[in-house]
């Protein structure tokens, strides 16, 4: 009888369903990158079909028997109905008996009264009330921004000047307020991610403004203009906004956290965002997300801090009665402060690296350094995995350095990414810069424009 691994990559279900439907997202490279979760003896719940080139590839650079692998595809986001229908149960259950074991651990990207539901049918109640917690909803006390800013005040976390603003009124008065410190404020929604639900207004000049789904120049915003900006942000189910001062920092980074069974608090890794501004964008506010590097790249004791504030407000989510992972984002200003903006309370997107990273290394993990490119030209998977894994820039498990394909659009549409692996971080850089001279030999660089490469 064997040990089975259950993972649910139910991601966006946080969302309200309208955000959540309504952009480009779930899609194919996406879905497909969750497949990192897989261990040997494993069912993996999807909400879409991955080919099978690309569960082998994963496979393959795991050292897992495909045979051990089971996968479940529900053709649709993973909402609590579709968890918990019976048509998921049996699903799970054939999966399980064709493995011949088990399941004794239920790992999803998010926490919500369905798998909670799910779990407890199969392996019975967590300790404690972590299950009535978050069976709640409990995990939204990470994911709204809102809250963020209460509980972060609570534990003495240093916050960007803001308000939390609960009408048309409030929120006329907290742009026209503070407006004046840094000549840029961000309007977010309450419940979003990705920068999808975050509005950007600058009174100076046209500047790229990370995390921001759209900009708006204005020396004075008017209140009808504020007016119909409230009434669009609050269409989708936010009730509150948030307004802050946005600083442009040097750094912008998180702190990755995993709450287990028992409480315990575990560091997983540390993340910085690499963002650059697209060359000849209409678009003046627009940054795109380049990529992670691991650990994130602080002055020593500023990480010290940064892991202070994290533990001391995830000391508090243990308490409370989450289980999971989560993660804290701030900022390094270059006056030398550091400034907390919100947590997640689900995998994040350096979770899959992280796990990549310390599967492959194993105990060089902690001593490497590790860098994603998210906006390599389009290769299918049929050339790329070859080429990466038998090339010149081959990852190698002897000098643990060296690339690993990540994730490619199957379609060949979308941009590539590609894990960097070095022991120093210059070596990484420069492995890196190897990286977009070889992809540019093949006629693309890290345009980010969808175009194919022929290898």
């Amino acid at each position: 009888m064997v040990d089975i691994n259950l993972v649910i990559v139910n991601t966006r279900v946080d969302f309200p369903r309208d955000l959540a439907l309504g952009v480009a997202f779930p899609n194919a490279k996406a879905m497909a990158r969750a497949l990192w979760n897989l261990t040997e003896n494993c069912i993996i719940v999807l909400p879409f079909r991955v080919g099978s080139e690309y569960v082998d590839h994963v496979t393959s650079t795991l050292k897992i028997d495909p045979e051990l692998v089971k996968i479940v595809v529900a053709d649709s986001l993973l909402w609590d109905e579709v968890l918990t229908s019976g048509a998921m149960w049996e699903s799970i259950e054939s999966a399980r008996r064709e493995l011949g074991g088990e399941i004794v651990n239920v790992e999803p990207c998010f926490h919500t009264a369905g798998v909670v539901q799910l779990r407890t049918k199969i392996l019975g109640g967590m300790p404690g009330s972590s299950d009535a917690f978050l069976a709640e909803g409990g995990a939204d006390f990470f994911n709204r921004k809102v809250l963020f800013r209460k509980l972060a005040a609570s534990q003495g976390i240093p916050l960007p000047e803001g308000k939390i603003v609960p009408d048309a009124d409030a929120l006329y008065g907290a742009v026209h307020g503070l407006l004046p410190i840094t000549g840029t404020v961000i309007i977010k929604r309450d419940n979003a991610g990705g920068g999808l639900g975050n509005f950007a207004i600058t009174s100076d000049f046209e500047r790229p403004i990370q995390g921001v789904s759209r900009g708006y120049l204005d020396k004075n915003p008017s209140r009808e203009f504020l007016d119909s900006l409230h009434a669009e942000m609050c269409s989708l189910g936010s009730s509150e906004l948030i307004v802050e001062a946005y600083h442009a920092s040097s750094s912008a980074f998180f702190f990755e956290y995993f709450i287990d069974s028992t409480g315990a608090v575990l560091f997983v890794q540390s993340y910085e965002m690499k963002h650059r501004a697209p060359a000849g964008s209409a678009d003046w506010w627009r940054t795109d997300w380049i990529g992670l590097e691991m650990p994130a790249d602080l002055p020593p004791e500023k990480y010290a801090e940064a892991r202070r504030y994290s533990e001391r407000l995830f000391k508090l989510a243990a308490d409370l009665g989450y289980r999971g992972y989560l993660h804290l984002d701030g900022i390094y200003l270059s006056d030398g402060r550091l400034m907390f903006n919100e947590t997640n309370a689900r995998w994040s997107g350096g979770t899959v690296l992280h796990k990549i990273g310390a599967r492959v290394l194993g105990p060089e993990y902690r001593k490497s350094f590790l860098s994603s490119y998210r906006l390599l030209p389009a290769v299918p998977g049929s050339t790329l995995y070859p080429r990466i894994k038998d090339g010149p820039l081959a990852f190698s498990r002897t000098s643990a350095d060296g690339n690993i394909a990540v994730v490619c659009d199957p379609e060949g549409v979308s941009e590539t990414e590609i894990l960097v692996v070095g022991q120093t971080r210059t070596s990484v850089v420069e492995g890196e810069a190897s990286l977009i001279r070889y992809f540019s030999n093949f006629g693309g660089g890290p345009s980010g424009e969808k175009s194919s490469v022929d290898f």
